[in-house]
């Protein structure tokens, strides 16, 4: 009964703190994971509160715990509406959609008001699976729950239409947003990016400049894109210029999609004096030197490839993610510029692949055209046209 006692003490000031708006530590995590884990051991229905349950579902979803998450879900002796939206959101985040949609529907049955239910969530998974079908009958359920007006289900709407090509309801949704958000133009501008119409996409971002909203790293991010797609030098050093305005720059993702952009545009030469810059300011990191490896990878610079591959190895943010856990993804990355055009790559390693290694070399297997077998602690994976031998 002590030890109880003091599990609870524990969980209930990780609440506090949560509350206070105090970010945990991961020594903090550990300590409240042995006091999960230790008030399991009592069957004296302990977490009746939904709002302590929520909690520790919450710290389970964050950790990628998708299992523990469910089972404790399962455990809960109170439930509401947030209790099924974090296991909605761990399921959606783990990919796994089918078991978000069952939940989803299930706490459709639960008696809870409507514009509490994850329609964003459940709109963003019809948007990644292109499920035009799924995301009307989700859109149909928003307007009746009056939750369409709700600024980040109406980002959502624009977002999964765009992904579903139906850019005459993309432009309606749009127009008849109670708020145009950065959120909204950007999802706006990507919705004609993402499909090739670049123009397009390019006129609406001079648009969203005569508003009063200030563009953020994932606007600049889509226009560089597009800006990319012409090639035109000339208008990327415009946008350079608008970027250094906007005071941007020191972000280091604006910076990389900058590399990206010149290199694209034929300009090595500038790709690498945007990375120098950014080099002498301390603002690289492993995204900087991610792009610097695909800016190589367009233009077969072996020796600054080499340079780029090593400094990620090296990092010390990257020394047990990269080396242990993403190699294979910076193998493969290698492999594009040291290979011929066309030719299969193969790359070996002793451990399993991670989740976000799988399904970026899905992608870059459907971007590049190119056969990829990757064989890890379990099996092959051969990759080919954005699928996977696996199944997965």
């Amino acid at each position: 009964a002590e030890k109880h006692c003091l599990y609870m003490e524990a969980i209930h000031l990780f609440c506090q703190m949560r509350q206070s708006g105090h970010k945990p530590s991961d020594f903090t995590f550990s300590g409240v994971f042995k006091a999960v884990v230790g008030l399991r051991d009592f069957p004296l229905g302990i977490l009746d509160k939904a709002s302590v349950g929520n909690q520790i579902l919450d710290f389970y979803y964050k950790h990628d715990r998708v299992l523990e998450t469910r089972n404790f879900f399962n455990e809960m002796p109170e439930l509401d509406f947030v209790s099924y939206n974090v296991v909605i959101s761990c399921y959606s985040q783990a990919e796994k959609y089918d078991k978000s949609l069952t939940l989803f529907r299930g706490m459709q049955c639960m008696g809870f008001d409507r514009r509490n239910f994850p329609f964003a969530m459940v709109l963003s998974i019809a948007a990644n699976l292109s499920s035009l079908q799924m995301g009307r009958q989700v859109h149909c359920q928003a307007i009746l729950a009056t939750a369409d007006s709700i600024l980040h289900v109406g980002n959502s709407l624009v977002d999964m239409y765009a992904k579903c090509e139906m850019f005459e309801e993309v432009e309606l949704i749009f127009k008849n947003l109670s708020q145009q958000s950065t959120v909204s133009w950007t999802a706006l501008i990507s919705s004609f990016v993402q499909t090739g119409l670049h123009g397009d996409g390019l006129k609406l971002f001079t648009k969203m400049r005569g508003t009063n909203l200030r563009a953020d790293q994932s606007t600049f991010a889509t226009v560089l894109k597009a800006w990319a797609s012409f090639p035109s030098l000339l208008l990327g050093k415009q946008l350079h210029g608008f970027i250094i305005r906007s005071g941007n720059l020191e972000n280091v993702f604006s910076g990389s999609c900058l590399v990206d952009m010149y290199a694209k545009c034929s300009s090595i030469k500038d790709a690498v004096q945007v990375f120098e810059e950014m080099h002498d300011r301390n603002a690289v990191d492993e995204i900087m030197w991610s792009s610097v490896l695909n800016a190589c990878q367009i233009h077969k610079n072996q020796s600054l490839a080499e340079r780029a591959a090593e400094q990620l190895f090296s990092m010390e943010k990257l020394r047990d993610a990269a080396a242990y856990y993403h190699s294979e993804r910076l193998a493969v990355t290698f492999a594009l510029i040291s290979t011929s055009e066309g030719s299969p790559i193969v790359v070996m390693k002793n451990l399993r692949a991670c989740r976000d290694c799988h399904t970026a070399i899905k992608l870059i297997s459907k971007i590049v055209k190119r056969e990829i077998t990757v064989r890890d602690s379990s099996r092959f994976h051969l990759f080919s046209k954005g699928v996977c031998s696996c199944g997965d």
